[in-house]
């Protein structure tokens, strides 16, 4: 008769800690239903893009302009309006505040909304009653380094024409890589030492000598040793017509 107590016992002890046990995973349970993490910028209406690499934005579309502000890489803006090619963007940063700027539509990716739905807006108009736009103080003013013309001499010799579109001058050689539409290597070199003040233009004959008709991929600072203010505007592709054919 002892005996069967005790088993009735250790039953009911048994019942009780699984009950005791359940209990405690549905109070876990419930704590992480109850945890929700807020959507940033979710209560702010409006197209939002998310800056590749960090970008000037200026105080007219315009790589000259005077720069307003500057977006490191990852940091969201907001979409307030665009040219009628949509190939710059007028945006605010941080988001929510009166600090706004041009920048080029190439730098960003959508974070959320349509740009096809955002107004075009004229540089004027953008400007119009907005005192918030201050050129930003550039305490190291750099040199930005871009082909804006490559052609062939007479002669079959490769010749380029390189503009200084930065704020900064430049002093110094400049490296060069050309290659063919399949990859294929034409020729490296480095300029001889060249100066180039902000918005002035150099026309360099690299001596490479284009024989076949095609398309060709030149790289500026090719090593990737001048400093500047975009380093994402240092190649072109351009199709070359070689004398004789």
């Amino acid at each position: 008769m002892i005996v069967g107590v005790a088993i009735i016992l250790i039953a009911t002890l048994t019942v009780a800690a699984i009950t005791a046990i359940d209990h405690n995973a549905d109070k876990t349970h419930s704590n992480t239903v109850d945890a929700v993490v807020a959507e940033p910028f979710a209560n702010f209406d409006g197209v939002l893009v998310r800056a590749m690499l960090t970008t000037n934005l200026r105080v007219t579309p315009d790589r000259q302009s005077a720069v307003t502000v500057i977006i490191p890489t990852q940091e969201i803006a907001h979409v307030s309006g665009r040219t009628v090619d949509s190939e710059w963007l007028h945006l605010s940063y941080p988001v929510g505040t009166n600090i706004k700027g041009w920048a080029p539509v190439t730098h960003f990716n959508i974070e959320r909304g349509d740009l096809a739905a955002v107004d075009i807006t004229s540089a004027a108009e953008a400007n119009i009653g907005d005192s918030s736009i201050v050129p930003y103080p550039e305490t190291n003013p750099l040199p930005d380094l871009t082909i804006i013309d490559a052609f062939l001499l007479p002669n079959g010799n490769l010749t380029l024409v390189i503009e200084n579109i930065g704020s900064g001058r430049f002093i110094g050689a400049i490296g060069l890589q050309v290659t063919g539409a399949s990859g294929n290597l034409i020729g490296l070199l480095n300029t001889q030492e060249t100066i180039l003040l902000p918005h002035r233009t150099a026309t360099i004959d690299t001596g490479l000598q284009i024989t076949t008709n095609g398309s060709y991929l030149i790289k500026l600072d090719r090593l990737d040793r001048i400093e500047e203010m975009d380093e994402y505007n240092n190649t072109t592709t351009v199709f070359l017509v070689a004398s004789g054919t």
